[in-house]
């Protein structure tokens, strides 16, 4: 298997603790190519991420970088370092993802069978390559910016001049441009999607795998059945080119998984993640990231360089309840800025607090068959293929009766 840059770090010494941060900071050079500074802040990110987390018992694979991060912001002394940067964290390594994922693809093409590879002939990614996926050079930056204000928390450092001027300078530049492209839209790496004037479907799935998710076997279940909607999704071409799908998980905080993409350019795709129990339910605060991702998108279909017309939105909600956030003001949101939106919410336990459910969706129900519901969100989804925007609802059907009212 092609090895996956980002992982590898041979190259990069093993220090431990502040003197990693200071060898990163020192021998970052702005003078190489995209392709290499994302490289190599890709390894020293992980590298940071193992040594922070040391003592977390967390086992490295899909998924483990998120929660590296949510048990950081949890047990580091310097104590939680604001919701801002929580979010920055998060993004950058989303962005890191994406490099690193991009970086496997090109070198798994390249290569030929029978090739020997040793481990510093992995092919990366083309400056053009990266840019075509968002990963440009003032992306770049935000990911500097972010990863470097979190080791400043996380190990109670300055962040260096040398450094600061490079955060500042992309500042410069920006004000010297006007208002700049927002980040919100730095930020989504589907944008060439908007050349495909096919209807469009967008699809938020937040998922709760707070602590009290923990059950055996319940988030392996609920993420079987995530991998099988993906995969009969990706096998229509119409249902391929029109849902847009967007996830997010709520547990220890607010964490994109997959920004708003139809599924053949998702560069972490969904049958990838997952899924494990960590800390408290952040329920409000994962619907207001997830509601300002789909107004950025509904803006970009509206737009009138692209003028794409879609569907009415889905968020559906998959949790047991026991979240104990304020709702009142992210219920006002949706009602007041988001009226089309349909929200449709599940309980994964009988012993689901369906008070707490009910305040998102009146009709929340208790799912029996985790199985039998993700056939009837596919069954609901291939109208999609017969319908035009603006005719019959598109609404989540419960043909099978696998979800009860309690």
């Amino acid at each position: 298997m092609a090895k996956i840059i980002g992982t590898n770090n041979k190259s990069f010494p093993q220090r431990s603790g502040a003197s990693n941060v200071r060898y990163f900071w020192d021998n970052l050079d702005m003078k190489k190519d995209l392709s290499a500074r994302y490289s190599f802040i890709c390894r020293f990110f992980h590298l940071m991420l193992l040594d922070l987390s040391k003592n977390s018992g967390i086992v490295n694979g899909p998924g483990a970088k998120a929660n590296r991060i949510n048990w950081i912001l949890q047990h580091n002394p310097n104590g939680f370092p604001g919701d801002e940067l929580q979010k920055q964290i998060m993004s950058a390594r989303v962005k890191l993802a994406n490099f690193s994922r991009l970086n496997y693809v090109a070198d798994k093409n390249e290569g030929k069978a029978g090739d020997k590879k040793t481990d510093n002939e992995e092919r990366r990614a083309t400056n053009d390559e990266l840019i075509e996926y968002g990963l440009d050079e003032r992306t770049f930056v935000a990911v500097l910016e972010a990863v470097s204000h979190f080791c400043a928390w996380a190990y109670n450092l300055e962040i260096p001049p040398r450094i600061q001027e490079i955060l500042s300078s992309m500042e410069s530049d920006e004000d010297a441009a006007g208002e700049g492209i927002p980040q919100s839209e730095l930020d989504d790496v589907s944008v060439d999607d908007m050349a495909n004037k096919a209807y469009r479907f967008p699809f938020i799935i937040i998922i709760d795998n707070s602590i009290s998710m923990g059950e055996i076997g319940r988030l392996e279940k609920l993420q079987q059945g995530l991998n099988n909607l993906y995969g009969k999704i990706e096998m229509s071409s119409i249902l391929r080119s029109r849902v847009e799908l967007y996830v997010a998980t709520c547990g220890g905080g607010a964490n994109e998984i997959v920004n708003f993409a139809m599924i053949d350019r998702q560069m972490v795709p969904l049958n990838q993640l997952i899924l494990s129990p960590f800390g408290a339910c952040k329920m409000a605060s994962t619907i207001d990231m997830a509601l300002d991702r789909l107004k950025v998108r509904l803006d970009m279909y509206s737009d009138a360089s692209h003028d794409i017309r879609y569907f009415r939105p889905w968020m559906l909600i998959l949790s047991d309840g026991k979240f104990k956030e304020d709702m009142s003001k992210v219920i006002d949101r949706i009602n007041k800025d988001f009226s089309k939106l349909q929200v449709y919410v599940r309980g994964l336990s009988g012993k689901a607090n369906m008070d707490n459910l009910r305040l998102l969706d009146p009709h929340a129900a208790i799912l029996n068959s985790l199985d039998g519901f993700f056939k009837d969100v596919f069954v609901s989804l291939k109208r999609i293929q017969t319908s035009i925007p603006g005719g019959e609802r598109i609404h989540l059907i419960n043909q099978q009766g696998f979800a009860q009212n309690q």
